[in-house]
């Protein structure tokens, strides 16, 4: 067995611990939930783009002004409260 056969091997074998953990279980089944929600889907993925956008906008170097951080806080504030989220 190669070393490169082995680290697949090893890779393999956390994969396999990772799909039958119980917080992967969990987070699968969450997933499903806020999926089955299509309003609540949008809303976490338009919370995301935004955090997103804002993300890339501090790595280029350019400001975040008070009113987007504003923005994004309302946002967090709306998603926190959804059950679904």
């Amino acid at each position: 067995m190669t070393a490169m056969d082995a680290v697949r091997k090893k890779a393999q074998e956390l994969a396999n611990a990772i799909l039958e953990s119980q917080e992967y279980k969990r987070f699968v089944a969450a997933k499903a939930e806020v999926e089955s929600h299509h309003a609540a889907l949008v809303m976490l993925r338009d919370f995301q783009d935004r955090q997103l956008e804002l993300h890339k906008q501090q790595m280029e170097g350019k400001p975040v002004t008070e009113e987007q951080t504003e923005e994004l806080r309302k946002l967090y504030e709306i998603i926190s409260v959804n059950p679904y989220i």
